[in-house]
């Protein structure tokens, strides 16, 4: 089972932007040549990526630790991961950095990427266009239920959250 998961006879571009993927298959794309997956301003903590040899990759301003060795690493990737302001975040799931954290501003520098506050963008989901810090609440559950559907079928998405 993987977080994203692309299988297409389509010449696509995917973009995964903005996201922490923690003790996963974080994504599985297997496509038709000419097809891309597009990484940016992510946090991979156990979480490996799997492409087909005839996908372009492009993946940078990411944050990786004990997974995905297979991408063809950019010299803006980092080997580690942002401090969080919970030296607990693995048991609490909570994603926030601390004030000096390596993650603030340590996304791509492209405009189209900033912060909602006009900064660089920060990694992980707090970070970017579309940041989550607008929404308030920490998620502290996530659960998309059935783990298999089929086309048009349906999916339940349970979360549950706190306010700081």
């Amino acid at each position: 089972e993987y977080a994203i998961r692309s299988i297409s006879d389509a010449n696509i571009t995917i973009e995964i932007s903005n996201n922490i993927f923690y003790e996963c298959n974080a994504v599985n794309f297997e496509n038709s040549s000419n097809s891309t997956l597009v990484m940016r301003n992510n946090i991979l903590y156990y979480a490996d990526v799997n492409l087909s040899s005839n996908v372009d990759a492009i993946v940078e301003y990411n944050y990786f630790r004990y997974g995905s060795g297979g991408l063809g690493y950019s010299d803006t990737n980092v080997n580690g991961i942002p401090d969080f302001t919970d030296s607990e975040w693995y048991n609490t799931l909570n994603f926030r950095f601390q004030e000096n954290s390596i993650g603030i501003d340590g996304g791509h520098p492209s405009n189209a990427y900033n912060d909602p506050d006009g900064s660089r963008n920060d990694v992980g989901l707090y970070g970017g266009s579309k940041s989550w810090i607008l929404l308030g609440p920490t998620i502290t559950s996530f659960e998309i239920t059935p783990t298999i559907v089929p086309e048009g079928g349906t999916i339940q998405v349970n979360a549950r959250a706190v306010t700081q």
